[in-house]
């Protein structure tokens, strides 16, 4: 490949923290037995040895015991990694990540991927190498390359999209400290699996095999290399192996074992030169952001009254300078009789009190940019010139003028704003739609709205007369809605379900909301990724829990937890896990519920490079059981990490009921050990978790049968626009075209 890579590539890439680890496998520095699994044993002999008490490893036994620590130094030695930048505490979000809105994913057609497999990396590698404009996407394809084969590996060498949030900027990509993501993770996973190593991401556990060979000497450089370069490339690990099988980390003597690297160069010790670490600020947990809210809000109403009384100081001053100006009452009617005559003495009154009043608007204005406010003093300058002659006449001139110049500026800016909203809704009606949809939308609608108006005579409404309701977002930005039609899932409504989607994608925008009660909120994006097959949104399920419950008049009586309360659990939220788990079972669990359904948003494996999965936990209260149910199994013998979290909420939910039970004088429950795992519609490939979690619920809410055929997949793939339609239909609750109209009003 080094014969290939244009010069403004290599350039690009050594100005990067990757650039001395890239060149050495440019050089064939990095071998095959670096990153194959043949070093198993040897590592997790390793990661045995170390103890949280000296937060070391031992090396040595009895008398010759040692504890050497393991440093971020020795990983920015072994990858020839800078040592400074900022601290990251995850490169993979936990929150959901918009392929979409990368640009390097989307010149590579990568955005609709779930994952970035090996073979993708190197054929887009081979094609970014033909593009001598394109080396700042070479750039981020090797560091995700590096990412997936070396510093955050799994055994299908793939990676996220999340991941990419990271290198989207190379400016940000620069300025973080590769090194420690590196240590921290690796000493994470180490201090959580001291006992159980086989759990040990290998790839990333390379930096032990480097410096056990740095700190004990016990084997010769390999020939050729070159110092200098990374210490990846300096040892042979096959031959590591074969002297660990005669137990040289037990019987190696104290004066042997080196607390450091030795020899650095000069560009070794500029790796390691101390620079001032940049921590990230940690994101605050629920209950503070709820708080710091509320704090805000408090201030945000002191700002508000303060603002409102500098007004109300500023009005009071204004009328007591228009009654020093009015005599009295009669005087008044005479003047308004000589209006033309005395207007031009008035002049200099009238002109005075717009000052005021434009001060007045100059306030709002601060106001509205600064929330801090803003002290504003005014000062009003009243000539008296001829104060006894004009007098009268000042005085009416300046009330009637003032008046009436307000009402014409009132009158004018409200023209002006009805006509931008018409022509915003004409730009975003127009642009961004086919004509055919146009004419569909206008059609659907006025045969509805006649249909409407013979039944109870209420008045048509025409998409055509509706303008834009938010003022904030553009019709054209990026938060516009996806054209509907284009969905595959779109022949599936009828179409009387046709018009009332087609409203809501033409007229709302990504952040509308489609669904509004006391406890849920459903936005246009989370429908859009509905209908586009993206994954669903915990909102999605808790509607169709709630939707069930409603409509359950057949078939099993039954309970259904909020889709976040696993999250809660899993971070250790005690209110937010008391107010979705443990009120709920209080509140409605009674001896005549058949079934309690707990979805969970569970991770796929310890990798979060992996993502996260929707499975359901189902308690049949009536057998004192409990299932877990999960599209998407992993194979035999591989860790099921979606089943040991499910293990752990029905632990959490038996030894709630347990003790409710206890307080109450009940007798205790004998509950069926473990979680079963019964048969479960697998979904294949698709990233239909969620639906297939709402679909499980309806079929054992109506007490069906579960099918595993290809008739099961058929009504998971209906159940998105069948779920769309029901957002959109309700009453009370849903957003309809109706509700836009008296907006408006």
């Amino acid at each position: 490949m080094k014969q290939r890579i244009p010069m403004t590539h290599m350039d690009a890439m050594m100005k990067t923290p990757f650039g001395r680890l890239f060149n050495l496998f440019l050089d064939n520095g990095v071998r095959d037995e670096t990153i194959t699994g043949q070093n198993k044993d040897l590592l997790y002999d390793i990661i045995s040895r170390y103890s949280h008490e000296e937060d070391a490893f031992r090396i040595g036994q009895g008398e010759n015991a040692n504890y050497v620590k393991f440093k971020p130094e020795h990983v920015s030695l072994a990858f020839g990694l800078p040592l400074d930048g900022k601290r990251v505490s995850d490169v993979f979000r936990r929150f959901k990540y918009d392929p979409e809105s990368s640009s390097f994913l989307k010149f590579l057609d990568l955005a609709k991927n779930s994952v970035i497999k090996k073979e993708e990396m190197v054929a887009k590698l081979n094609f970014l190498l033909t593009l001598n404009d394109q080396h700042d996407h070479f750039c981020r394809m090797v560091a995700v390359f590096l990412a997936a084969t070396l510093f955050f590996a799994n055994s299908n060498t793939n990676i996220g999209l999340s991941f990419v949030s990271n290198i989207e900027s190379l400016q940000t990509m620069n300025s973080i400290s590769w090194t420690h993501v590196i240590y921290d993770k690796l000493m994470e996973k180490i201090k959580e699996h001291t006992n159980k190593p086989l759990s040990v991401n290998a790839a990333c556990v390379i930096p032990l095999l480097v410096w056990i060979c740095e700190i004990s000497g016990i084997l010769e450089p390999r020939k050729g290399y070159i110092v200098g370069t990374p210490r990846i490339g300096r040892w042979n690990f096959t031959k590591l192996s074969r002297k660990w099988k005669n137990d040289f980390l037990e019987n190696i003597t104290k004066d042997k074992i080196k607390e450091d690297f030795q020899d650095l160069t000069e560009a070794e010790k500029q790796l390691l030169e101390k620079v001032a670490i940049q921590e990230e600020v940690q994101p605050k947990d629920y209950d503070q952001l709820l708080k710091d809210h509320e704090e805000l809000i408090t201030q945000m109403q002191q700002m508000k009254e303060n603002y409102e009384g500098q007004i109300l100081e500023l009005q009071r001053k204004i009328n007591e300078l228009e009654k020093e100006s009015m005599p009295n009452k009669r005087e008044d009617e005479v003047s308004v009789n000589n209006f033309d005559d005395g207007i031009s003495d008035g002049d200099n009154i009238v002109e005075n009190i717009d000052e005021a009043e434009a001060e007045i608007e100059n306030l709002k204005h601060v106001h509205e940019k600064d929330e801090a406010g803003a002290e504003i003093e005014i000062q009003m300058q009243v000539e008296n010139k001829d104060a006894a002659e004009v007098g009268n006449q000042r005085g009416q001139v300046k009330t009637f003028k003032s008046k009436l110049a307000l009402k014409r500026k009132e009158t004018q800016q409200k023209n002006v704003e009805v006509e931008n909203e018409k022509k915003q809704y004409c730009l975003r009606a127009k642009a961004p739609r086919k004509v055919e949809d146009a004419k569909v939308i206008k059609s659907k609608t006025l045969k509805l709205g006649r249909k409407k108006k013979a039944e109870n005579n209420d008045e048509i409404i025409e998409v055509e007369k509706i303008v834009t309701v938010s003022k904030s977002v553009d019709a054209g930005a990026s938060c516009q809605l996806r054209n509907i039609t284009d969905s595959r899932h779109y022949n599936y409504f009828e179409e009387k379900e046709k018009a009332t989607v087609l409203q809501f994608f033409s007229l709302c925008h990504t952040f509308s909301n489609a669904y509004m009660d006391d406890t849920l909120t459903i936005q246009g994006r989370l429908l859009e990724d509905l209908m586009f097959d993206k994954f669903t949104s915990s909102e999605v399920i808790d509607f169709y829990s709630k939707w069930l419950k409603k409509h359950s008049s057949e078939g099993a009586k039954s309970l259904y937890v909020s889709s976040v309360a696993w999250t809660h659990l899993k971070a250790d939220q005690k209110k937010c896990v008391q107010r979705t788990l443990h009120d709920v079972l209080e509140k409605e669990l009674a001896d005549d519920i058949k079934y309690v359904f707990i979805p969970m948003n569970t991770s796929k494996s310890r990798h979060q490079a992996e993502g996260y999965h929707w499975t359901l936990l189902v308690l049949n209260y009536q057998d004192k059981k409990f299932e877990h149910y999960d599209s998407m199994k992993p194979r035999k013998g591989l860790l099921n990490l979606s089943y040991e979290e499910a293990v752990v909420m029905r632990n959490e939910v038996v030894d709630w009921i347990n003790s409710h039970r206890a307080e109450t004088k009940k007798s205790k429950i004998s509950w069926l050990k473990g979680v079963k795992t019964p048969t479960c519609p697998q979904q294949g490939t698709t990233s239909d978790c969620g639906i297939y979690v709402c679909k499980i619920m309806e079929s054992l809410s109506r007490e069906e049968k579960l099918h595993t055929g290809k008739d099961f997949q058929s009504d998971v793939e209906e159940l998105r626009p069948t779920l769309t339609y029901l957002i959109l239909a309700d009453k009370e609750h849903s957003w309809n075209i109706n509700k836009l109209a008296k907006d408006l009003d």
